[in-house]
């Protein structure tokens, strides 16, 4: 994935932005094909943007969601859940946004009672660690502003929590990312940043202006949450931060080598934090699960031969 593809598809789709990246590029127009595949060539002629829908179809099908369970689950979760960040109107009608697709790859996980396929999938990751996933959040902060962790506003997509072989309390905190640049602006650094830090015995003394002030300041204090969790309070007794992006977001890619650049250990054990691709997500549950919603979550997000085929 070189360079973006040609003008011609960008147009016929709607989706020719000149700041979009190589990735972003093609993430959205795979996005603008799968619209077209779902409801139609001629469907909303009133939206200029081929990656978005009306709003209020949009909310009232629940149609950014494969079916009307995991919809259900975001409803939800904004009506009980009022302190959690799900960002309306974007949740509903961006077919590019990440916070939909997290949902959609992890809320058939959650509605299913037992965990049985998320223990089997974070059980193929972390070597047989994982004896049964216990619960799974979205936007999952233990407390937004509170001093006792970052005192930020810091929260993970997706918090897997499970018991280990070992019948320890642990969990997984993930960041998910689909066509983002990781050009975000760092905010202000908290006190509590450095505690946490030191308390976890990572990073390079040297790095630490170097993680207050880039734009890896957002993977630190995510990394740095969850370190909180079992570090600096007794929460769980052991975590690990992940972070699941496209193999193919090079821009991905590159936050997270200059981030871990920053360790003082190559022993990612010690680090509690892990790399995952979509891709290598959705073969393990390919693995497990004959699920039709996981065929489903590959050809949206992660198929781009289509674009050579329109």
């Amino acid at each position: 994935m070189r360079y973006k593809p040609s003008t011609e598809i960008l147009n016929k789709y709607n989706v020719n932005i000149g700041s979009d990246t190589v990735f972003s590029a093609h993430a959205r127009l795979l996005q603008s094909i799968w619209r077209t595949e779902t409801f139609g060539t001629d469907a909303f002629p009133e939206i200029e943007l081929g990656n978005m829908l009306p709003i209020d179809f949009a909310k009232s099908k629940k149609a950014n969601f494969f079916n009307e369970s995991v919809g259900n689950l975001v409803e939800f979760e904004i009506k009980c859940f009022p302190e959690k960040v799900i960002k309306e109107p974007r949740i509903w009608d961006n077919l590019l946004s990440s916070q939909p697709l997290a949902f959609n790859l992890f809320g058939e996980l959650k509605l299913e009672s037992s965990f049985h396929t998320a223990t089997k999938l974070f059980n193929s990751f972390f070597d047989g660690d994982v004896k049964k996933v216990t619960g799974i959040e979205f936007e999952y902060s233990p407390g937004r502003r509170n001093p006792k962790y970052l005192n930020d506003r810091s929260a993970f997509d997706v918090f897997v929590k499970y018991i280990s072989k070992n019948d320890e309390r642990c969990f997984f905190g993930i960041e998910v990312k689909y066509s983002e640049n990781m050009h975000d602006s760092p905010a202000n650094p908290k006190p509590e940043y450095n505690k946490v830090a030191l308390a976890m015995g990572v990073f390079r003394d040297e790095c630490f202006d170097i993680l207050k002030n880039t734009s890896i300041q957002q993977l630190w204090r995510d990394h740095l949450l969850a370190g909180s969790l079992f570090k600096t309070n007794n929460d769980y007794e052991k975590g690990h931060f992940i972070i699941l992006y496209p193999r193919d977001n090079v821009q991905c890619k590159n936050s997270i080598e200059r981030y871990t650049n920053t360790f003082n250990t190559d022993d990612v054990k010690k680090t509690f934090f892990y790399t995952l691709t979509l891709e290598h997500i959705v073969e393990e549950l390919e693995k497990i699960s004959d699920a039709s919603w996981i065929k489903d979550f590959y050809s949206r997000y992660l198929d781009f031969s289509k674009i050579k085929e329109v």
